[in-house]
């Protein structure tokens, strides 16, 4: 047991470090979700016939949300919420006004911002978005006090997936984490995304799969997982 724990630490830190500088201390984080990975551990079972790492992932995220709940949720700070509707009125002008979405470059300029800049309000779209869906049923399935039951494994694959991305985004290159955000925050294709980032979809297609690639790897996977299609 000690060893599963031991091995799988980069894990909890990666699951911690999602909620990290949001106003909850980093040593309160790893202690949940190092909680959370010890739960897992005790509870699995290979019957479930999955990886431990994706059975693990919604139990240490179940330990996250509860201590998240019982300390307030996840903060964004209001300057921060107000560029975020900024940058969606801005984009939804556009796209009325042009009849397709703004490149990354075009909707920077709308708001008089970097691209660095607007990276920044994109993923923390995303961050308000899972902070609001904390208690959404769909998320939350099968995650009872105890982390185990083949409850958490109903319909939890896709969505560790969803999670394993989240968890490594902050690591990427600027033009990288450009394409998971459009690609699988914003459920963009691939020809969408070319458009926005003034590239070929060719390359998008090339760069997509180093991507994935890199995050498998990261994650000791010799496999990768099942992604929106490519058109």
């Amino acid at each position: 047991m000690e060893l599963l724990v031991e091995l799988h630490m980069g894990l909890v830190k990666k699951a911690a470090g999602r909620f990290a500088g949001k106003g909850f201390e980093w040593e309160d984080l790893l202690q949940v979700a190092s909680l959370g990975l010890v739960k897992a551990v005790e509870a699995f079972d290979l019957s479930y016939e999955v990886m431990f790492s994706t059975y693990a992932v919604p139990v240490i995220f179940g330990e996250l949300k509860r201590y998240i709940r019982e300390q307030g949720q996840v903060r964004i700070s209001r300057d921060m919420k107000a560029a975020v509707l900024n940058m969606r009125r801005v984009r939804e002008e556009w796209e009325k006004k042009k009849g397709s979405p703004p490149r990354l470059s075009q909707l920077a300029e709308g708001m008089g911002i970097s691209v660095e800049a607007l990276t920044e309000i994109l993923e923390a779209e995303g961050a308000w978005s899972r902070a609001e869906s904390l208690d959404d049923p769909a998320f939350s399935a099968g995650l009872g006090p105890g982390g185990g039951g083949s409850g958490v494994l109903e319909g939890q694959e896709e969505e560790t997936e969803g999670i394993l991305l989240r968890l490594m985004i902050k690591d990427l290159p600027p033009r990288e984490k450009q394409i998971i955000l459009l690609r699988y925050f914003r459920d963009m294709t691939q020809a969408e995304t070319a458009r926005i980032l003034g590239i070929s979809q060719v390359h998008v297609s090339r760069l997509e799969r180093a991507i994935l690639k890199k995050l498998g790897a990261s994650f000791g996977r010799d496999t990768q997982p099942a992604y929106p299609g490519s058109p």
